[in-house]
C-alpha cells in the first residue's frame, strides 16, 4: 500500500465550520518526506502529526463501490479539535471523507470504540462526525456533500508505538423527498487510515 506522508496543517478549524462548509472549502494537501516529532499537548496525550495509508470503501452519494487507497490526505490536530481527510481521485470524478472529532484525547487512544449521531451533536461534548464528499475533481465536491448520520469509531494500536489505525463507519440515510422522513434505506461507507503521532 502505497504510503503518503502528510503534514498537519498549523492553522485553527472550527467544528462548526467543518459541518457548515463541509467539502467545498478549498483544501491544500502538502506531501512531506520527513514529519516533525509529535506535539504533546495535554498530558499524556501526543497530537496527531500526519496520516498515511488511507482506504476508503463503500457507498457516498451518487458514487457506489469504492475501495480504493488515498490519493491525497490531510490530517490536523491542536489537542481540542482533530480532523483528517481523505481523498480518493478517480477517472471522472474524486471522493473525499473529512472525519472531524471534538475531544481527541478521548477518541484517539488506542481501544476507544465508540458510536455517534448527528442528532445528538454537541459541540461542548466529545462527537465524531463525517463527511461524504463527491465533486468532478479534487477540491471541487460539487455533486454530494453530507455529514453521515451516524459515526462508529475504532482505534487501534499500530505496527510502530507512534501510530494508531483508526477506521470510521459512516452512515447516511435516506429521506423522503416530499416529507423529509427518514427512510429504512441507507448508503455506508468506511475510511481506513494509519494516524502518526
Amino acid at each position: 500500500m502505497r504510503r503518503n506522508r502528510i503534514a498537519i496543517t498549523l492553522a485553527g478549524t472550527a467544528m462548526a465550520a467543518a459541518l457548515t462548509t463541509g467539502c467545498l472549502q478549498e483544501r491544500s494537501y502538502t506531501n512531506t518526506p520527513e514529519v516533525e516529532p509529535a506535539l504533546q499537548v495535554r498530558g499524556d496525550y501526543a497530537a496527531v502529526r500526519g496520516a498515511i495509508d488511507g482506504h476508503i470503501r463503500g457507498d457516498i452519494g451518487p458514487v457506489t463501490g469504492l475501495n480504493h487507497d488515498a490519493s491525497e490526505m490531510m490530517a490536523f490536530d491542536d489537542g481540542e479539535y482533530a480532523s483528517v481527510e481523505t481523498v480518493v481521485e478517480l477517472q471522472d470524478r474524486a471522493t473525499m471523507t473529512l472525519l472531524s472529532i471534538v475531544g481527541p484525547g478521548t477518541v484517539l487512544r488506542a481501544g476507544f470504540h465508540g458510536s455517534f449521531s448527528l442528532e445528538s451533536y454537541a459541540s461542548d461534548a466529545v462527537n465524531v462526525t463525517m463527511l461524504g464528499c463527491v465533486g468532478q475533481e479534487v477540491d471541487v465536491y460539487d455533486e454530494y456533500d453530507m455529514p453521515a448520520d451516524e459515526v462508529n469509531v475504532d482505534v487501534e494500536q499500530g505496527e510502530q508505538p507512534d501510530e494508531l489505525e483508526i477506521s470510521a463507519t459512516g452512515i447516511w440515510h435516506d429521506h423522503d423527498a416530499s416529507t423529509g422522513e427518514r427512510l429504512a434505506t441507507f448508503r455506508e461507507a468506511s475510511t481506513r487510515v494509519t494516524l502518526l503521532r
